[in-house]
């Protein structure tokens, strides 16, 4: 767990982003942000030929106010689960059964909330500890992260774009000075420094877009995805769905009176007419073809998952393969504890009560 794990609860917690310490990579994606500005606003826009001129300024500037807005939004909204803010102002909760139990928070929280150490703090729908923004995404936070990862990514794209457009006029056109006053090799630096720091940046974003679009497909969160766990009140919802599923062929069954009836006319031993017999092969081969279609669809969907798992470094890796996938994936997993059921926390305290002086024979 992360050093944040020894420090006193009760007097510190995450609420958003503003809250210290703040991490390395959240001065490195203000940095960015503002160097952009302010590299098209000086360098790149008025260099930009007057027919796309005013496009690519829409454009950039568009997408930057979403991607600063819906940034701002991410990092401003305390995601903590809403269970843990009324008991730490003294709501109890209605129902406590049918939620978890954090022990660090002291509170019931929901089926698929998870402790975040770097934050210390319970999150519902915990999907990763973003040191990019600096606080957990959660249900709270989540839209507004991914419309910023999309924003990010437009940016970035006009960015490289406008910064390719500038060089290769440099090149062809070597004209001295240019708008700015610059020379030749003045414009060539200043633009092959934009796209040395924008390219990288967009190629990183785009993995983080593509990962977070099949986990929106899937319906799993990035811990989910890494851990293979799945949430407590996702398998609630999927065991109540197959309940459901399985209710049409209960009502199926035959009964005792319907039985006799057929018995009585076909006999025990009487089988399925040619026309049912045929109606039964054609169902028999059209379950076969959808099952077939769905195999087909999971090893499409396992080869996505390799590709992204291969991404992932595992605990026995470098530091540096495990610096490279927390830039994708986020702070580690170890980094987060899950709370439990309190049927599990009656059991485990009955069995210290009740097994735990005769473990110490």
């Amino acid at each position: 767990c992360s050093s944040f794990e020894v420090m006193n609860t009760d007097a510190w917690r995450r609420y958003n982003s503003w809250n210290r310490p703040w991490s390395f990579r959240l001065f490195v994606t203000v940095f960015v942000c503002l160097f952009d500005a302010l590299a098209f606003g000086v360098f790149l826009g008025p260099l930009l030929k007057a027919e796309v001129r005013w496009v690519w300024i829409g454009a950039f500037c568009t997408t930057f106010l979403v991607t600063c807005g819906a940034g701002a939004w991410a990092m401003t909204v305390d995601p903590v689960d809403p269970l843990v803010a009324q008991s730490e102002a003294g709501i109890d909760v209605e129902d406590p059964d049918e939620f978890l139990f954090c022990r660090t928070c002291e509170a019931s929280v929901h089926l698929d909330s998870k402790h975040c150490w770097e934050c210390n703090k319970c999150v519902v729908n915990f999907d990763h500890h973003c040191p990019w923004l600096n606080t957990c995404i959660g249900a709270r936070n989540y839209g507004a992260f991914y419309i910023a990862m999309w924003a990010l990514f437009l940016m970035l794209v006009s960015m490289s774009a406008a910064g390719l457009l500038v060089l290769i006029e440099a090149v062809l056109e070597r004209e001295e000075p240019n708008a700015l006053n610059l020379n030749f090799i003045a414009t060539v630096i200043i633009a092959s420094v934009v796209l040395a720091v924008n390219l990288p940046l967009c190629l990183l974003d785009l993995t983080m877009v593509a990962f977070h679009s099949y986990l929106c497909i899937k319906d799993i969160t990035t811990y989910e995805f890494l851990t293979g766990k799945v949430s407590k009140k996702k398998a609630m919802m999927k065991e109540r769905m197959e309940i459901s599923n399985h209710l049409p062929e209960l009502e199926m069954i035959p009964q005792p009176d319907r039985l006799q009836r057929n018995n009585a006319i076909g006999g025990p031993m009487a089988g399925p007419s040619p026309t049912e017999s045929k109606a039964q092969i054609d169902e028999g081969s059209s379950a076969d073809d959808s099952s077939s279609a769905e195999q087909s669809e999971e090893g499409g969907e396992d080869s996505f998952d390799q590709v992204f798992k291969a991404m992932h470094a595992q605990d026995t890796a470098t530091d540096f393969q495990q610096e490279v996938s927390s830039v994708i994936f986020g702070s580690h997993v170890s980094s987060v504890s899950e709370p439990e059921l309190r049927t599990e926390l009656s059991n485990s305290s009955m069995k210290v009560q009740v097994g735990g002086p005769q473990s110490e024979t």
